[in-house]
């Protein structure tokens, strides 16, 4: 997802020649001096309209008292080529990119049924009919369930949601309380975050007695997710039963409408020592409803039921390591790619600022210098009558030619300023599209490969 990108800032920071002021700093390579050797040019300006005696005097009053003042540059694109010789920056090395890091290993677990969403939502449904009660194995079916179920619930995701509804638990299973018991069902535990203690208590707090009212019990469950948002949600039924549905509803059609609701609710089903019609009815039911059956004659088959099958730890942990990976890894681009946009955009805007001071004291200096050079030939004239007859008149070339330095220099300055600030924004725009272009890469590369991730999972599940 790193492509490593040689950047060269073109022409952001310039060169300034000095101008050549007589006991300053340096002489400049091509001074503007053309014609100087014809009648009308004084000290590089064209003096149309002045007289020879004219000329002659401010020449020579310029030999004795100026400052040698002179464009350094023949044009603003000379002065601009000047700059970018000396001052054009190569930030190849000061703005490149740290290779990647290698990231860390995620081992593939071998099974997994379900694409978990944002939410997870459980919903147990637990058979307390009096059959439930009956032995298998040295203990009864209703011990070794809740036992089960407690374990299983410790291997949901830690975000994960649970119910717990149990039915059959009311009145018994006699015919004079069939009527009672075949209404009881109830949630023991409304859908919230797991906590153990809370549900330990719940699925300790009833016995089995009664009828097995299971088509109630998943038309109530639907109503268990209240509050669950259809696409954020995972929504799991899982059903512990050792019978057939005994008071008159169709667990199959119940099913059927859960799993087709808005929220699609998978129902898992787990047919605890059951006979075959039992088997048979709580299959079709698993069908319907979009989940799967599994059999269990013990304590041991059931807890290697809810362990091989919905292996929620193993399968949690995978993804969860490749979700981080993949974050990880789009995080370190994020920071690599600002950091180097940063390192551009610092660069490019210091060498401008440099641009900008440098221009703006060259300016200055030849400001100064002109209006010094000016202000001594005005007292000099002033102070003798050897160009009396000329006076005004060489002053008001003098003028002239300082009026038109400074401003020819000005607008050197200006043509530089607004280049490189024209540089210096294409060179940001270029960086900030490329920046965009390798972030919007690396962010499909981390769905492909979450999206991975996920396929791996059903398919290893299925």
């Amino acid at each position: 997802m790193r492509v490593r990108w040689p950047i060269l800032i073109p022409a952001i920071a310039l060169v300034f020649g000095a101008c050549t002021i007589s006991g300053g700093t340096r002489e400049a390579e091509g001074p503007v001096a053309v014609g100087d050797a014809a009648g009308g040019v004084v000290g590089g300006y064209e003096a149309d309209g002045f007289d020879a005696e004219v000329v002659a005097a401010a020449r020579q009053l310029l030999d004795e008292h100026g400052n040698d003042t002179r464009l350094p540059y023949a044009s603003p694109e000379d002065a601009y080529a000047s700059y970018l010789a000396e001052f054009g920056t190569d930030i190849t090395e000061e703005c490149n990119y740290r290779p990647p890091a290698e990231g860390g290993y995620c081992p593939l677990p071998g099974s997994l049924k379900e694409d978990l969403k944002e939410e997870v939502n459980v919903v147990l449904l637990l058979d307390a009919s009096g059959s439930m009660q009956g032995a298998a194995g040295g203990e009864t079916k209703m011990a070794i369930a809740k036992r089960v179920l407690r374990d299983f619930v410790g291997r949901l995701p830690k975000a994960a949601n649970v119910a717990l509804r149990v039915y059959g638990h009311v009145g018994s299973n006699s015919e004079a309380d069939k009527r009672r018991s075949c209404r009881g069902s109830e949630a023991v535990l409304p859908l919230q975050p797991l906590d153990k203690r809370k549900f330990s208590r719940a699925i300790a707090s009833f016995d089995a007695r009664g009828w097995t009212p299971l088509a109630r019990s998943l038309n109530k469950a639907r109503g268990d997710f209240a509050g669950a948002h259809p696409k954020n949600s995972s929504n799991f039924v899982y059903v512990v039963s050792d019978g057939v549905e005994t008071c008159g509803g169709d667990p199959v059609k119940q099913a059927r409408a859960l799993n087709r609701s808005d929220i699609s609710v998978q129902v898992n089903i787990v047919g605890f020592d059951v006979d075959p019609v039992a088997a048979a009815q709580l299959r079709r039911a698993a069908q319907q409803g979009g989940g799967k059956f599994f059999q269990a004659s013990n304590a041991t088959e059931l807890d290697r039921v809810f362990r091989e099958n919905y292996d929620w730890n193993a399968w949690t942990a995978y993804y969860n390591c490749r979700w981080n990976e993949a974050h990880a890894e789009y995080n370190r681009t994020w920071n690599d790619e600002h950091g180097s946009y940063n390192c551009i955009w610092n660069a490019a805007h210091e060498e401008y600022n440099t641009l900008w001071n440098v221009s703006h004291e060259e300016y200055n200096t030849l400001w100064n210098a002109t209006h010094e050079e000016y202000n001594r030939i005005w007292n000099v004239l002033h102070e003798t009558d050897e160009y009396a007859a000329v006076r005004d008149d060489v002053l008001n070339l003098l003028q002239q030619r300082r009026d038109w330095l400074t401003s020819s220099m000005q607008e050197m300055r200006d043509y530089v300023l607004d280049i490189g600030e024209r540089e210096r924004d294409v060179l940001l725009s270029a960086a900030r599209a490329r920046r965009d272009s390798v972030l919007s890469e690396a962010h499909s590369e981390r769905e492909r490969t979450l999206q991975e991730a996920r396929e791996q999972r059903d398919e290893h599940l299925d």
